[in-house]
């Protein structure tokens, strides 16, 4: 079942990335032909510490796909759906027109860091309907 999962969510990434919209910056200070564009990507899975302290800094390494040697990382975006609830997306990026065709598996760091006591929950985005839930309890 999860290689099924698996092998359709990279279905829906190629599909994704085949039917975006790309862009080629054309001021002075790039050359003519530099395409680049943004995608929000689905992560794979997400590990880390599940406990902190108050204001202790903890990472938990998210790693995504990208479709090909050109992508990667640009920003995470963050929505509040709870008073100790988000939901986390991965946006990444395309840089360049000579890529390499072929998913690349990527892994960033994420840095939480509560200031109260508290279960928080931090849904990552796998689609816009599935979630990888990391629970944080903070003491």
């Amino acid at each position: 079942m999860k290689a099924i999962r698996k092998n359709l969510f990279v279905k829906m990434l190629m599909l994704t990335l085949s039917i975006s919209l790309t862009s080629c910056l054309g001021d002075s200070n790039n050359s003519p032909n530099e395409c680049y564009y943004t995608i929000y990507v689905g992560v794979t899975d997400v590990t880390g510490p599940t406990t902190a302290t108050v204001n202790q800094q903890i990472t938990l390494d998210v790693t995504f796909n990208v479709a090909d040697s050109c992508g990667s990382f640009q920003a995470y975006y963050e929505e509040p759906t709870n008073t100790n609830e988000k939901t986390i997306t991965v946006l990444a990026k395309y840089l360049g027109c000579d890529c390499t065709a072929g998913v690349v598996t990527k892994t960033v760091p994420y840095n939480f860091k509560a200031q109260a006591t508290g279960t928080y929950v931090l849904k990552f985005k796998i689609t816009n309907t599935t979630f990888k839930t990391v629970t944080i309890v903070v003491t």
